[in-house]
């Protein structure tokens, strides 16, 4: 064989290797957008979190608010009063779970 038939044979198998990353390199980049696209999400509620600080009541009406979610998600979620033994009452979220403590 020649030597220009080596190098072609060694261009043509260096090209297929490098294409045979592509699916794997695209599936990465797709990978880090998705999170790219996470943290974004984060910083802009991260941001937004003093205003909705702000603008918290922890009542609504004759029921208390979670606080977590009006403030991760500007939404309104009741809290449910369970008394401990302890004698503490114990409120918590009927949307997230998040339980809070209320000593007596």
């Amino acid at each position: 064989m020649d030597i220009d038939r080596v190098l072609l044979d060694e261009a043509a198998n260096t090209v297929q290797n490098l294409e045979d990353g592509v699916a794997v390199l695209e599936a990465e980049l797709a990978a880090i957008d998705q999170r790219v696209a996470e943290i974004n999400a984060e910083i802009r509620q991260a941001k937004l979190a003093r205003q909705r600080l702000l603008d918290f009541r922890p009542r609504l009406g004759s029921e208390f608010q979670c606080p977590r979610c009006w403030i991760q998600g500007d939404a309104r979620a009741t809290l449910e009063a369970s008394p401990n033994t302890t004698g503490e009452e114990i409120l918590t979220c009927r949307t997230c779970g998040s339980e809070y403590v209320v000593p007596e």
